[in-house]
């Protein structure tokens, strides 16, 4: 049985190393101490077999517990390993070399190093005691007479261990180390060094480290790098190598010379650890959080400035239907409503690559979705492209809304036909696929599980991989300046996200773009494929609405609007107000058409009041606020009927005609 003591004031560490150490070792003792002295006075309590400390804790330091463990003539033989953060700088490595550590591992903790690096000081402690115990019974025997003897021959005995522990920390550590001649000939490689740059020991030894040369740093950088190690001093530094098999990679590397007795260079050591997967995360992380800095800022703007468009909709609405077509003023109303309408798109793309665009999703086919918009298509990329559609028998449903779904396939098309300069073709194509996890380990991206699979691909002129990795930014385009918003693919990237989907690009210069959206399988028994409603607007009714909106602008516009219909209208500003003209109102009040977020209560709450007083009364909530504030209110739930602000003058009509026969 293992003992293992582990001194960290993280208690979600300590836990992460307990579940580690369990699996390693099954039956052995786990000992934690959640500060420096605490750690001590179980060290001599229970003489664990290897301790594992951390840095940074309250009261003293991982720096001082390694001293004063060291100092103890029976603790100082327990192998320590200090566990640092990702960014320990080399100055630390070095403190707790000097406090008397034999190892160190970074953070996060790997399942397998550890363990490795557990049994190796296992080992060191039995040969530190083995041998203690060995010097004591020669002092024993030998004799006062015999002192000066037994030690040198103790002596030797503790500087091979020492080589040998140097060795075996060196073969197991998880930095590259090197070790080069005066001439810079690589004499010594550790396995790190095969692991990371694909060459064998045996083809690394006697070579020259260019052979990891990348071309990314010029001669100036090298010399510099000589310049400094010959002279007697330390390189430290990043620089990005070739592996054997030609791919790049990204290293911290610290580079120092090693003297003889006469102080005369002999050798190089370079201990270097590979940071290319640790720049991918903090580029995913900044990328992630100025996705979230857009989403935030769509988020905070969306409800005032949907409250603000749909005014600016609904009254020119009201003003060209009143007026004669041949008005004058006719032709400044129709582009007053056209740059609302604009702008209404733009907070809806923001909002939808935010993952905060209301939805109403539904149970879909994509043949049939794709089919009935193949006539909108072709008229949208123009008569000198060829769209290619291909559908595929027994696809599986996935459940998405299919104006995203459409907004997402349209936003495709236009930037394939952007791609193509002349004549050209669009294809699209669909198919159930499976990823397994074996693909799913190998491809970053993927995830694993049952898709349908869509294929948009044309035969523009495609992108080099820099572009590729900006085009689901916010705000990028290649287009000229007035050419467009650069918001169409982040779009097409946030409903991908918004339902549980990914997307892969591959493209060349030259030769084409091919996106494939990967959209999860719904699986549901006896599920029916529902449909867009494609009727015609119902035009106008006759029914009472009392109508609850806190913005007195909106208010106006929307009564102005629902009594152009023929509906007869209650409106109020608050909803006591609604609650008042509700039980004074002598005849039948048909719906309850309300704003979701009010000051003093809000619509979800105001509808549950007044069912209490007319059960039979149907609802429609409307906001210009973003799903996730709409959802907690609980409106976005299935069978509940709802509009987002700005809506047309159809769209409203369409969902009173649904909300009334309901």
């Amino acid at each position: 049985m293992i003992k293992i003591l582990a001194i960290d004031d993280n208690q979600d560490i300590l836990t992460v190393l307990k579940n580690i150490i369990a699996d390693a070792f099954p039956g052995s003792k786990f000992l934690l101490a959640r500060s420096g002295q605490a750690g001590i006075e179980q060290a001599q309590a229970e003489d664990p077999d290897v301790i594992l400390l951390d840095i940074n804790m309250p009261g003293i330091d991982g720096f001082e517990v390694c001293r004063r463990l060291k100092k103890s003539d029976w603790l100082r033989d327990i192998p320590v390993i200090f566990l640092t953060g990702l960014n320990t700088c080399r100055e630390n490595r070095i403190k707790a070399l000097e406090a008397g550590a034999e190892a160190f591992l970074y953070k996060p903790i790997d399942e397998i190093e550890l363990p490795a690096q557990i049994r190796a000081m296992k080992k060191v402690k039995e040969a530190n005691r083995f041998h203690r115990m060995e010097k004591e019974q020669l002092a024993t025997l030998v004799g006062v007479r015999d002192r000066e003897l037994k030690e040198e021959l103790v002596g030797r005995k503790l500087a091979e261990e020492d080589r040998e522990r140097m060795t075996a920390a060196i073969e197991q550590a998880g930095e590259v180390i090197l070790i080069a001649d005066s001439a810079g000939i690589i004499q010594y490689v550790n396995p790190a060094f095969e692991k990371v740059t694909g060459y064998s020991r045996e083809e690394a030894i006697g070579q020259n480290p260019r052979i990891l040369k990348s071309g990314h740093q010029d001669l100036k950088f090298y010399k510099q790098l000589w310049k400094t190690i010959i002279s007697g001093g330390v390189w430290s530094g990043r620089m990005v190598n070739q592996k054997k098999d030609g791919t790049f990679y990204t290293e911290d590397a610290t580079i120092s010379p090693v003297r003889d007795a006469a102080g005369q260079i002999i050798n190089f050591v370079a201990v270097k650890r590979d940071i290319t997967e640790n720049l991918k995360l903090t580029d995913q992380l900044q990328q992630a959080q100025k996705m979230e800095s857009v989403g935030r800022l769509a988020g905070g703007v969306a409800h005032d400035f949907n409250n603000m468009l749909s005014v600016i909709l609904g009254f020119t609405e009201l003003a060209i239907e009143k007026l004669a077509p041949t008005h004058l003023i006719q032709d400044n109303l129709s582009e007053i409503y056209k740059a609302a309408k604009r702008s209404t798109g733009i907070v809806q793309q923001l909002l939808a690559f935010a993952r905060k665009q209301a939805i109403t999703p539904m149970v879909l086919n994509l043949n049939d979705t794709v089919t009935g918009m193949v006539k909108m298509l072709r008229r949208l990329i123009g008569e000198d492209i060829a769209l290619v559609w291909r559908p595929v028998t027994d696809l599986w449903p996935i459940m998405m809304d299919p104006s995203q779904f459409d907004q997402l396939l349209a936003n495709l098309c236009v930037n394939a036909r952007d791609a193509i300069h002349d004549v050209g073709t669009v294809t699209i194509e669909i198919e159930n696929v499976v990823i397994d996890e074996g693909y799913w380990v190998n491809q970053a991206c993927f995830l694993a599980g049952e898709f349908v699979k869509l294929t948009v691909k044309d035969t523009g002129c495609g992108m080099d991989r820099e572009t590729v990795d900006k085009i689901f930014e916010p705000f990028f385009t290649t287009k000229e300046t007035g050419k467009g918003t650069g918001l169409g693919l982040s779009t097409v990237y946030g409903i991908i996200k918004q339902n549980d989907g990914f997307v892969n690009v591959y493209s060349e210069l030259g030769q084409g773009t091919t996106f494939s959206i990967y959209l999860p399988r719904h699986v549901q028994k006896d599920c029916e494929i529902q449909l867009e409603d494609l009727e015609e607007s119902a035009g106008s009714g006759s029914e009472t609405i009392l109508l609850v909106e806190d913005d007195l602008s909106t208010l106006k516009m929307t009564t102005k609007l629902l009594e152009s219909m023929g509906y007869k209208v209650l409106p109020a500003i608050t909803p006591a107000k609604a609650i008042f003209l509700a039980n004074g109102y002598p005849e039948k009040i048909h719906l309850l058409m309300t704003d979701v977020i009010m000051p003093e209560m809000n619509g979800q709450d105001l509808a549950k009041k007044l069912l209490c007083i007319f059960p039979h009364i149907n609802r429609l909530f409307m906001s210009g606020y973003t799903s996730d504030v709409i959802s907690r209110h609980g409106v976005l739930e299935d069978g509940v009927h709802f509009i987002q602000k700005p809506f047309s003058r159809k769209s409203l009509a369409d969902k009173l005609k649904v909300a009334i026969d309901r």
